[in-house]
């Protein structure tokens, strides 16, 4: 749905799910999870193909060699993804959005 430039919306609140929406981090989560393949000796291609919306827990479950500490697993992913951040970008019109939105009162 399209709404009108112009178009004035009256509300409290908004609430964003960045990813997809405000940024995209899909190189960045990929980079993430090839290094997690190498690790583990796992094809990248198939981890890539494994990964795509699901909780990481459920990746890590679904995917990791048997015997992992999937807890360990899932927090050092985790880290990884928080600490990657090359690879990010914003959504096309994402930051004008923004800048658009009144300040917080």
């Amino acid at each position: 749905m399209k709404i009108p430039v112009d178009t004035d919306i009256r509300t409290q609140a908004i609430l964003f799910d960045m990813d997809g929406t405000l940024v995209d981090s899909t190189r960045a989560v990929e980079h993430v999870w090839n290094r997690w393949a190498d690790r583990h000796a796992l094809s990248s291609d198939m981890v890539l193909h494994t990964i795509h919306g699901m909780r990481i827990t459920e990746m890590v479950k679904n995917i990791a060699p048997a015997g992992a500490d999937i807890d360990r697993e899932t927090a050092m992913l985790v880290a990884e993804e928080r600490a990657q951040l090359e690879g990010i970008s914003a959504i096309p019109g994402s930051v004008e959005l923004l800048a658009r939105l009144p300040s917080q009162s």
